[in-house]
């Protein structure tokens, strides 16, 4: 009980600190044309929040018509989360050709029936209410509510799609609280609804428990750590202005030519190998065998010249027992045994002696 109670007073701040989410997004506007879609999210936590914790009190219905647009804000939670995501990462995200507006439709309609609805008699609205919260029967209630978890979950699901895509696309390392961010309402949305459906409240206390985490996330990172975003639209826009040019380059085909130039030709032995030779081997620039290294074989072109040259020099070293290892080192390419030894080390794990003999007892 002890446990249930703070946690109600945790929900509460969850209720507050989305109402001080919209407060600082109405006051900062931050030159934006119209309001922020967190300031719209932070009223509906606010009242999401602030209606869980009446739910999970001792007395739920002592106030009926303080559930007033409890459902109609599950409906407009989904459109928010998107407009949010998008406008965070519009550098990344072409806009829709259709009018946002149309997200908003299944909410009012749902807002049509709640007008209805708490203009019943006190008695009617208490009764029904109960009906609904004592049990999940198939009553308009339960089944509205099922339907705003749905619709929850469709957006989370595309929202997810979207972040994977960027991800995919641009190759970029996100950070945790962004994963927090896309992920953790899935579960939380099941965990809540499940509470929810099986009249578990200690699922429900968990799962109102993560909407204020989630809710505090948001605030931290939109409106204390702003750099973030600036910090990854810069790289997700360097990397799209990179990626480009590779357009029209057949990279099967140049990608097959330079294993052939390494593997066959062994173009690598030459110690004097430099990014412009494979540049003009390959007949284009060498910032685009640069990139295509990095993207290709996730090396950059030291790597990957000296990945090959210690293969070579772990072959030689077991086939020809009488060549010593600093000979090999200048046959695969090597300048010097120092520098053979480090990246020995550094891609087969042991020295080169070590190597020799530890395959050849």
């Amino acid at each position: 009980m002890i446990i249930q109670s703070l946690n109600l007073y945790f929900i509460q701040i969850g209720s507050g600190l989305g109402l001080l989410m919209a407060l600082i997004q109405l006051l900062r506007k931050e030159g934006e044309k119209g309001l922020h879609p967190l300031f719209f999210l932070g009223l509906l936590v606010a009242s999401l929040q602030s209606r869980l914790g009446l739910y999970l009190s001792e007395s739920p219905l002592q106030y009926p018509y303080a559930y007033f647009a409890v459902i109609f804000t599950l409906y407009c939670i989904g459109p928010f989360l998107l407009l949010l995501f998008i406008q965070m990462l519009s550098f990344a995200i072409s806009p829709p050709k259709y009018s946002y507006r149309l997200h908003f439709f299944p909410a009012f309609i749902v807002l049509i029936y709640e007008i209805f609805f708490f203009a019943l008699p006190l008695e009617i609205q208490r009764q029904q209410l109960t009906a609904s919260f004592s049990s999940f029967i198939p009553s308009i209630i339960n089944i509205g509510i099922f339907i705003g978890v749905g619709h929850i979950s469709i957006y989370l699901l595309y929202i997810m799609s979207l972040f994977l895509k960027i991800k995919k696309n641009f190759d970029i390392s996100y950070g945790g609280a962004l994963y927090f961010i896309v992920i953790s309402p899935v579960p939380t949305l099941i965990v809540a609804f499940l509470g929810y459906a099986l009249q578990s409240k200690v699922l429900m206390h968990i799962g109102a428990a993560f909407i204020t985490l989630i809710c505090m996330t948001i605030f931290l990172i939109r409106d204390m750590y702003p750099g973030f975003f600036i910090s990854l639209q810069k790289e997700i826009e360097e990397k799209r202005y990179l990626k480009t040019q590779l357009n029209g380059i057949n990279l099967d085909a140049i990608k097959d030519r330079l294993l052939e130039l390494m593997e066959t030709d062994k173009i690598f032995m030459d110690e004097d190998i430099r990014l412009s030779t494979l540049a003009d081997e390959l007949k284009i620039s060498p910032n685009q065998v640069s990139r295509i290294i990095n993207e290709q074989f996730g090396q950059n072109f030291n790597e990957f010249i000296n990945s090959f040259r210690i293969k070579e020099a772990q072959k030689l070293l077991l086939e020809d027992r009488e060549k010593t290892i600093l000979s090999i080192a200048f046959e695969v390419g090597f300048n010097t045994k120092a520098t053979f030894n480090t990246q020995f080390v550094k891609f087969v794990k042991m020295t080169p002696s070590e190597f020799r003999k530890q395959n050849l007892r």
